[in-house]
């Protein structure tokens, strides 16, 4: 389960994720990336947290993971579906209706895959999160979604969520994928894992229009390595690590790589 932050602030949306990519034998690597960039719409990015990509393991313990993930065929790619489905669209602004109908086409995909099926009989598969930024207006536009599988064996919409926040909203952060335990085993922790944490939260009544893309992408640095120290202590099923990378959404058409790990 990957970690994603979206921080709407004075010069854009900020958007942040963990690198790690854990297999089926509980193997991981932490050179992911998990920040998508579509061709269409403009300023928009995103992301699958959950199962979004089926390679099939190594029979045997891998001296080299990275080097196998990239030879390796995949079975599934989730990500890159949706990035190609977005991509094909012709508007150059993220719209709901559009968001709506990919979230019936990753459906219809996973739906295709009797592995995930079975694996996650009555259970959630994966959460898309997709990020866009409107300059004309200076407001994010947050939209997740949610996949699960059905008793029946059929892909759903368990959760669907589409917000505009414009400047004079109080500051938020939204994380995305393991957002469970973030609150439930981090924040609760405050200062004691967080650097940043307690002072974002005294400046905490603030508009949007007075965080700065600097003290966003700090906080979300913070609070990913803060979760993923947390998981060294209290592991979970699937793992957050590695480097953050981060992107700003802004005047630019093009996502902005504010921290971006080498290929």
């Amino acid at each position: 389960m990957s970690l994603v932050i979206a921080l709407p602030t004075a010069d854009g949306l900020v958007v942040a994720a963990d690198s790690r990519s854990t297999l089926p034998n509980g193997q991981y690597i932490d050179t992911a990336f998990k920040i998508i960039e579509p061709g269409l719409p403009l300023r928009t990015v995103l992301s699958v947290t959950g199962t979004a990509v089926g390679v099939a393991p190594p029979a045997a313990p891998c001296d080299d993971l990275r080097e196998y993930l990239k030879n390796a065929p995949r079975i599934f790619d989730l990500s890159e579906d949706a990035k190609v489905w977005l991509g094909r669209q012709s508007s150059e602004t993220l719209t709901e209706s559009a968001t709506r109908a990919l979230s019936d086409f990753c459906c219809s995909r996973v739906l295709t895959q009797g592995w995930i099926i079975n694996r996650f009989l009555g259970k959630e598969v994966c959460v898309v999160f997709i990020g866009s930024y409107l300059p004309s207006v200076k407001a994010s536009l947050l939209a997740s979604f949610k996949i699960s599988i059905s008793e029946t064996a059929t892909p759903f919409v368990s959760f669907f969520s589409w917000e505009e926040i414009g400047q004079d909203e109080k500051r938020v952060a939204l994380p995305y994928g393991a957002s469970d335990y973030l609150y439930k085993h981090v924040l609760p922790q405050g200062p004691g894992l967080l650097k940043s944490f307690q002072g974002f939260r005294e400046r905490g009544d603030r508009s949007i229009r007075d965080i700065s893309a600097i003290e966003a992408t700090e906080y979300a640095t913070d609070v990913i390595n803060a979760v993923s120290k947390r998981m060294e202590e209290l592991p979970h099923e699937y793992l957050v690590g590695g480097p953050v990378d981060i992107v700003l959404l802004g005047q630019e058409e093009r996502p902005v790589r504010v921290k971006w790990k080498s290929p």
